[in-house]
């Protein structure tokens, strides 16, 4: 078996996971995972549960069996890419949700030791615009993608890897590795030795075709309800059960939200980041 420690939890797995760390001389893990590679030729997606057990069916890549009880998750995958470019999202937020906490789909930031996130639509720039803000003293990237928040608001990562497309590559040009995800986007590390730490702003990104960046303050308690639960990872495949779940979740003023508009112009972006460093700080 092989352990590592993701969304703050020992896992051990069957199978060899080459870009991510180990945990060395672990006897104990939080969760078990059996991996066995199998070709899918169904293109269906969605989440079934029965007597608290869980079914999700991802296209032809995976096929996951979730039991939150025993703590143990079971793939059959199309291959190893097919599994890992999944098995951080759903699975894990069918698991997390079963146990009242969120896998949120957010990528994030660690700044003075509290933790903000940069939500928004697939392909809005949140990658990006995560590793631009990184450049500056005093941020850093804390996750990619996804983050754990748990009961108590405090967030964990899956690992240390961010996904970027060839674009912001090549504008930011950044050192990446040989790899890329199934989606054709490539790997790097970021360095960041905090693994947990509060969730303190949330961010929702916005493109504009204005060149400025503008940020709002959200106060509507609705309508930060319907920015954070609509963010949970793969909430639109969940059963009722887990909706009802979602549903409990209640924000309190301990998270403070924003909209944040960002011009679709990545030259515009890039050129005038100082301007957006700026802007964030004096929300925090």
């Amino acid at each position: 078996m092989f352990y590592y420690n993701i969304y703050g939890k020992v896992v051990s797995i069957n199978i060899d996971m080459p870009l991510l760390e180990k945990i060395t001389k672990q006897n104990k893990s939080d969760l078990q995972v059996n991996v066995e590679y199998k070709y899918f030729g169904d293109e269906s997606v969605y989440v079934k549960e029965q007597n608290n057990q869980f079914e999700i069916k991802l296209s032809s890549l995976a096929l996951y069996n979730i039991f939150p009880e025993k703590n143990l998750i079971v793939c059959t995958a199309k291959n190893f890419e097919s599994f890992f470019s999944t098995f951080f999202n759903i699975p894990f937020s069918v698991y997390f949700l079963s146990k009242n906490d969120i896998l949120y789909h957010a990528c994030s930031l660690l700044y003075n030791n509290q933790i903000f996130c940069l939500t928004g639509n697939k392909g809005v720039g949140k990658s990006t615009l995560m590793s631009i803000l990184s450049e500056f003293d005093g941020f850093k990237i804390f996750s990619d993608d996804t983050i754990r928040i748990d009961t108590t608001l405090y967030g964990s990562r899956a690992h240390k890897l961010e996904k970027q497309t060839q674009e912001t590559v090549e504008y930011l040009r950044i050192n990446t590795l040989k790899e890329k995800n199934i989606a054709g986007k490539f790997y790097t590390y970021f360095t960041n030795e905090v693994d947990y730490a509060k969730i303190k702003r949330i961010f929702h990104l916005l493109r504009t075709n204005k060149q400025e960046f503008i940020i709002n303050r959200i106060t509507n308690p609705l309508k930060k309800q319907n920015i954070f639960r609509t963010n949970i990872v793969g909430i639109s495949y969940m059963p009722y059960s887990l909706i009802v779940k979602s549903l409990k979740k209640k924000i309190n003023d301990d998270i403070e939200f924003y909209e944040l508009l960002v011009p679709s112009d990545l030259n515009y972006v890039i050129e005038h980041k100082n301007e957006l460093q700026e802007l964030l700080k004096n929300t925090i």
